[in-house]
């Protein structure tokens, strides 16, 4: 969707929020297919691992968007995808701890 359509607010740009989630959704959903595969060893590194290559492709996307006409790259995009993330692996563990451990 090109960004131009989306409505501005004052406080938060709607474009921003839209980040936080369609990103923490997907680390999320990132999270939940490694756990669920029964391979629960070295939380700590799945978490890493998960953060690390999501925020990577967050990353990837946002660079790709040059080449796309009416779009283009932005820094505070990739903060966004990144707070989103974040975020959703907190909210993860603190939803699952007990379930994964």
């Amino acid at each position: 969707m090109p960004g131009k359509s989306l409505p501005s607010v004052s406080l938060f740009r709607f474009d921003k929020i839209i980040h936080v989630v369609i990103f923490g959704v997907f680390a999320w959903l990132v999270l939940r297919a490694y756990f669920l595969s029964g391979n629960n060893s070295n939380q700590t590194s799945v978490y890493l691992i998960v953060g690390v290559s999501t925020i990577l492709f967050g990353i990837a996307i946002e660079g790709m968007q040059q080449y796309i006409p009416d779009r283009g790259t932005d820094r505070y995009d990739v903060i966004a995808n990144t707070f989103g993330i974040v975020l959703a692996q907190f909210i993860f563990y603190f939803v699952h701890r007990k379930k994964v451990t």
